[in-house]
């Protein structure tokens, strides 16, 4: 069996699809906008938001490189936390132990295919008056959602 080397797509549905990527979407009452990846959404995040140079981000200890070289790359200081070896989240006490007048913005990433309840992080951030960015890259909650 030969491939027909055809593509089965038609110039309206790359419209579509152009049309459906580049419009903000809204669900649960949230917004945000499709990237190619968690990276690349990063990435054009810290450029829309421009924060001061050496603005401070909280982020796990476990996290992949680039998401640290991106932080670099904008002229920002990274600032490691622990996680919990239970929930693979940092605690409030290791939050409030890394935050400082620089910090602007705290990363969360739900790990091998976890999601976790962030609720009494996202309180603790709104109430420091943080960004809250949750890395779900690698997030399975099951074929039904």
């Amino acid at each position: 069996m030969y491939p027909r080397k055809l593509l089965d797509i038609r110039w309206r549905d790359l419209a579509f699809g152009t049309i459906y990527f580049f419009s903000p979407r809204e669900v649960f009452g949230e917004k945000y906008k499709p990237c190619f990846s968690v990276r690349t959404g990063f990435d054009a995040l810290l450029s829309t938001l421009n924060f001061p140079e050496q603005s401070e981000i909280i982020m796990p200890g476990m996290t992949i490189p680039s998401m640290l070289e991106i932080v670099r790359a904008h002229n920002l200081a990274p600032v490691g936390c622990d996680v919990s070896l239970e929930s693979l989240l940092p605690s409030i006490t290791d939050l409030e132990n890394a935050l400082t007048l620089k910090t602007k913005v705290i990363v969360i990433t739900h790990m091998f295919g976890c999601r976790n309840d962030l609720k009494e992080i996202a309180s603790w951030a709104k109430k420091h008056s943080l960004f809250l960015i949750e890395d779900s890259a690698q997030v399975f909650t099951g074929f039904d959602t």
